[in-house]
């Protein structure tokens, strides 16, 4: 739809060449106005229709429509939020709808890259971080390992939200990776309405954490020089007690560390 939208050579900022510095500043104003009024009026279109949507989903469960209840607890309906419903009145609810405007905009894959080598070169992501944005977000891998990883990190969350524990376990960059998709998962609607699935994301969270703490002190000569530095002054009649090595003062220092 947006591309069928005319739009004027002053609608991409070009003018005539000798024009005051006003006429220039106008004509980048108005640039993109065609476009921008289309979207607000589809974005008015489908606040309407959402509105409408909304009012017929309350209805359909009000009346206790078993399909609809079941699409409702399987997005992460509680008790709390059915109990809600009934008390609704569809066409008269005292809220409003609202849709954002970058989910109308369209933006082509080559802009959403060049946001992402422009935030790369001015320092807000490091090249690991734009990877695996582009992995993820613009389903776009560098490399068959970023993909893979990325799903094999996805399909582990899942497990670990359906009952099994997580074994940390050393994964070079990746595992943060791992990490970032435990850490979304915990504000998962229906992940914060089940305790349990919470407590394995947190113990999973916690235990990668550490694991990548670990490998990023062994990676680093003067954090691990730091770590047996800090073995090497325990006191004496403690080190009689527990002689340690290396790696396992290293343990215990960022044991000490995520405490």
């Amino acid at each position: 739809m947006e591309r069928q939208v005319f739009r004027a050579e002053a609608n991409f900022g070009a003018t005539k060449s000798h024009v005051p510095d006003s006429s220039f500043r106008r004509a980048i104003e108005e640039s993109d106005q065609v476009l921008g009024e289309r979207i607000q009026a589809d974005i008015t279109e489908d606040e309407k229709a959402l509105r409408l949507m909304a009012d017929t989903i309350i209805k359909a469960a009000q009346m206790r429509s078993p399909t609809v209840l079941r699409q409702l607890r399987d997005a992460g309906f509680g008790d709390e939020e059915f109990g809600t419903l009934t008390t609704l009145t569809p066409g008269r609810m005292q809220c409003g709808i609202k849709v954002r405007e970058r989910s109308v905009r369209y933006r082509s894959h080559s802009s959403r890259r060049q946001d992402l080598a422009e935030a790369s070169v001015a320092g807000l992501l490091d090249p690991h971080a734009v990877r695996r944005i582009m992995a993820g977000d613009l389903d776009s891998a560098f490399s068959g390992d970023d993909d893979e990883m990325l799903r094999a990190a996805r399909r582990a969350t899942l497990r670990i939200i359906a009952g099994e524990e997580w074994q940390p376990r050393a994964m070079g960059e990746y595992g943060d990776w791992f990490l970032r998709e435990f850490q979304k998962a915990q504000v998962n609607r229906a992940v914060l309405k089940d305790p349990e699935a919470m407590g394995r994301l947190d113990r999973a969270v916690k235990g990668q954490m550490q694991v990548n703490m670990q490998e990023t002190v062994m990676r680093d000569p003067q954090l691990f020089a730091q770590a047996q530095a800090q073995a090497a002054a325990e006191p004496a009649e403690e080190e009689a007690i527990e002689p340690q090595s290396p790696a396992e003062a290293l343990d215990r220092l960022l044991a000490g560390g995520a405490q």
